[in-house]
């Protein structure tokens, strides 16, 4: 609910095996994430904000417990710029 008072219709929650350098991305640097390496989502080197596979990063990242073996994020449908 929180989300959608925000104005996000489509998010997801994403846990996954720790990886150092991915870790320090997604804390540092604007991220795109593309659902099933989707190979048509990014057009002219630019995210299609029109394919329902490409997420951005919403919030931060924890490193669950900070026993760097996994990492925790959300992500939101792309709306582009």
């Amino acid at each position: 609910m929180e989300a959608q008072a925000l104005g996000v219709n489509d998010s997801a929650t994403i846990i996954m095996r720790y990886t150092p350098n991915l870790y320090a991305k997604l804390r540092t640097e604007q991220v795109i994430v593309i659902k099933n390496a989707d190979s048509t989502a990014i057009k002219d080197g630019v995210p299609d904000k029109n394919n329902p596979n490409v997420y951005e990063l919403w919030g931060g990242v924890d490193n669950v417990l900070e026993k760097n073996q996994f990492m925790e994020f959300r992500v939101r449908r792309y709306e582009g710029k």
